[in-house]
């Protein structure tokens, strides 16, 4: 289902996925990781100045806006502004185009489970015709990019997009292109060693696929429950405010991924108990390639019961299950970002956590499989939180009862693809 293009990074199994997390996990570095820091800093702070304006008329479309344009830079090059308006109005349609670039990704996102189910042809000739086109579109858009970075990247093995430093479209074809010089030179033997175009764009709609919505509605999540809970957002105020102030007394205006990004635990793991309670990907799928045992307990050690995976045995890990045993998380349901403070879920200063046991937390998959772009996703949350909570409070809009709101996020769910909150959870911004 989301191979539109062929096989990528999260469909490719055994020797091919070899071959593709070979290409794909080296542009997920520190250069990409500064660059998402500058470009969401710079997006949280345009839309931040906007709200100041005008209001957030919808947090949750802005949200969406902010995250859209951060992958649109980190991930392919393309530097688009935020504000409050809709996005699609911040970009020009080219010349023989329907959409403008935003506008064929916003349009793609709207469409997504139609566009990955059905042929195109047959979506042109539904009311779907808007997805499609805009679908169309994009391979085009993605197209044209591709061809142009790499005949740059051809002219001068050591080009670099002077706008966005980093991206990964550009590190992923830098990173196939020495594959391929190497190769030439003797080091390739009979490997396969370079994508072809395809399997560029594949890679890259994962990225955009993996690296947007996921992320806008982990912080729409983190949003509501900041809302519900003030002490939780007065311990995530203060000690943003306190990485403020240190840097300010350094003579810094700005937080920089050197010197602040370490210092975010506390919102690091508030980030990981939202990923918790509410992960965006419910399920996982692992497949077994050579037979595996497993022990089934019961509760009991003497209730132990072995069986064996066969080979390409194909399994789906329930993720909400994982994340609410009792056995691992205590009181499950309860928001205790303290939970993650503990030094024997792993390392601090912005590493991975994995939680009181090896895959009890699975919000980033786990194993050699793991998310290529946890640590993206990590700066991202950190940034948009550190700008946002400098200048304004969260609080429910209305008067909705806080037991209301609960209901609606722990026992509801919408979305598409990924886990999301309804709609209906109305969030509003006071400043600071």
């Amino acid at each position: 289902m989301i191979q539109p293009y062929g096989t990528n990074i999260v469909t490719a199994e055994g020797k091919q996925w070899q071959f593709h997390v070979r290409i794909t996990a080296p542009p997920f570095n520190e250069a990409n990781n500064h660059l998402n820091w500058s470009e969401t800093l710079r997006q949280a702070q345009s839309l931040s100045d906007s709200w100041g304006k005008w209001g957030s008329r919808d947090l949750r479309l802005d949200i969406y806006s902010l995250t859209l344009n951060i992958i649109s830079c980190a991930g392919f090059g393309i530097r688009q502004d935020c504000s409050s308006d809709t996005i699609v109005n911040h970009d020009q349609v080219p010349e023989g185009y329907e959409f403008s670039f935003l506008q064929a990704i916003t349009a793609v996102v709207r469409y997504i489970v139609p566009i990955l189910l059905l042929p195109t042809n047959i979506l042109l000739w539904t009311p779907l015709r808007k997805g499609a086109r805009a679908y169309i579109e994009f391979e085009r858009y993605m197209r044209v990019l591709i061809n142009t970075e790499k005949e740059k990247i051809e002219a001068n093995a050591d080009y670099e997009n002077l706008d966005s430093k980093g991206n990964l479209l550009t590190a992923m074809l830098k990173v196939s292109a020495s594959e391929a010089s190497n190769a030439n030179k003797g080091d390739g033997g009979s490997r396969k060693t370079t994508f072809n175009d395809n399997e560029v764009l594949g890679n890259a709609f994962m990225f955009f696929l993996a690296g947007y919505d996921t992320t806008a509605n982990s912080i729409i999540y983190g949003c509501v429950c900041l809302a519900l809970y003030d002490n939780l957002q007065d311990r995530v105020v203060e000690e943003i405010d306190r990485v403020w102030d240190e840097a300010e007394k350094e003579g810094r205006k700005e937080l920089d991924y050197d010197n602040d990004y370490p210092k975010l635990e506390y919102t690091l793991c508030f980030m990981y108990e939202i990923l918790r309670a509410f992960p965006v990907v419910i399920h996982l799928t692992k497949m077994c390639w050579n037979p595996q045992p497993i022990v089934w307990r019961t509760g009991k050690e003497s209730d132990s019961a072995p069986h064996v995976l066969p080979a390409q045995c194909r399994m789906y890990l329930n993720t909400t299950g994982t994340h609410y045993n009792t056995k691992y998380w205590s009181d499950p349901y309860k928001i205790d970002p303290n939970r993650w403070m503990n030094e024997s879920h792993g390392p601090t200063s912005g590493a991975r956590k994995s939680g009181p046991v090896k895959g009890s937390f699975i919000g980033f998959s786990e194993g050699a499989r793991a998310c290529l772009g946890w640590k993206f996703a990590q700066v991202e949350y950190l940034v948009f939180f550190a700008v946002m909570l400098r200048q304004y409070r969260i609080r429910l809009k209305g008067n909705v009862p806080k037991s209301e709101v609960e209901k609606q996020i722990f026992l509801r769910c919408a979305g598409d693809i990924t886990l999301s909150p309804f709609d209906n959870v109305k969030l509003a911004l006071d400043k600071r």
